[in-house]
């Protein structure tokens, strides 16, 4: 939710004033899924539709919501501001892991939007965004989509960390049913081993994208295509290797650790439905990075 603001700074200046004069303190959830529909009118466009897995949906003031819609003779993805009041939330989350996210459905059945509350995606991926005539920080250069890749990979990483720590804990001075402690188990030992050494390596790589996306935004440049699919590929990778070793924690920690107590079944679900979140399925960037390698062109506007 707190990106969300990053990515209202894009809207035109009247759509950021509608959200921040009327509340300095607004919440916002979106769904990025291109599921609505959008019918030009007069002054705007007449929208409605549903979508799937807003997450902090029961806390938002304003939602961010896309659809396709007809402009310029060519059909673009672009995505939509509008208000609590005009939105339905269907309390639709039953999910086995992140129950806390609360991504709940949402639906509406017909509702006005203004043209200044719709951001288009080719225009951001251009670097044209409205929102930059007032926010002009180096910051607000940084390409939106390599930001929302991140904050969907690093709770990944915070869950294995906690993995971890519990299972430290839990084995320190656990013994089999030999009676010899477990923390003297070499798979044991290799699993905290490599379990903290990839966390340190995941972290690591994430900052280096950051320090190279800043770099590019201060200095008023783009990094090329093939290096922000390579960024974005590390990104949506870390929630593939949390899983695996989380998994490995899992299993180090035993039949003692299958309790509702122990926290390890409960993290190995959270990291699982977190992989299945879209910008984690890396399997499709992969494949549009390597076309791009093999001279192979296609159109990529998530970079």
């Amino acid at each position: 939710m707190g990106v969300l603001a990053f990515h209202l700074a894009l809207f035109p200046a009247k759509a950021q004033t509608d959200v921040w004069d009327a509340n300095p303190g607004a919440l916002m959830a979106c769904s990025y899924m291109q599921t609505g529909k959008a019918i030009l009118t007069s002054d705007g466009y007449e929208l409605s539709g549903r979508w799937r897995f807003a997450s902090g949906a029961d806390y938002a003031d304003w939602f961010l919501l896309g659809a396709r819609l007809e402009r310029a003779g060519e059909i673009e993805p672009v995505i939509f501001l509008v208000p609590r009041h005009d939105v339905e939330i269907l309390q639709t989350w039953r999910a086995t892991g992140l129950r806390g996210t609360g991504s709940q459905d949402l639906s509406i059945e017909r509702c006005f939007v203004p043209t200044h509350r719709i951001h288009g995606i080719r225009e951001r991926f251009l670097g044209m965004s409205p929102g930059l005539e007032v926010n002009r920080a180096p910051l607000y250069r940084i390409p939106l989509p390599q930001l929302l890749f991140r904050v969907v990979s690093v709770p990944a990483i915070g869950a294995l960390r906690s993995g971890l720590a519990a299972l430290i804990d839990h084995n320190s001075l656990r013994t089999d049913i030999t009676g010899q402690r477990v923390a003297g188990n070499p798979e044991v030992r290799l699993t905290v081993g490599e379990v903290a050494t990839d966390i340190e390596e995941m972290l690591g790589i994430l900052r280096d994208g950051i320090r190279q996306l800043s770099a590019a935004a201060s200095e008023g440049r783009n990094l090329p295509l093939q290096t922000r699919m390579i960024l974005r590929l590390q990104a949506s990778r870390t929630a593939e290797r949390c899983c695996r070793l989380m998994h490995r924690i899992f299993v180090a920690a035993g039949a003692s650790g299958l309790t509702s107590d122990a926290p390890f079944g409960r993290l190995l679900a959270d990291i699982q439905a977190s992989r299945q979140h879209a910008a984690n399925q890396f399997q499709p960037f992969g494949q549009s990075l390597g076309a791009s390698l093999l001279g192979m062109e296609a159109e990529d506007s998530l970079l």
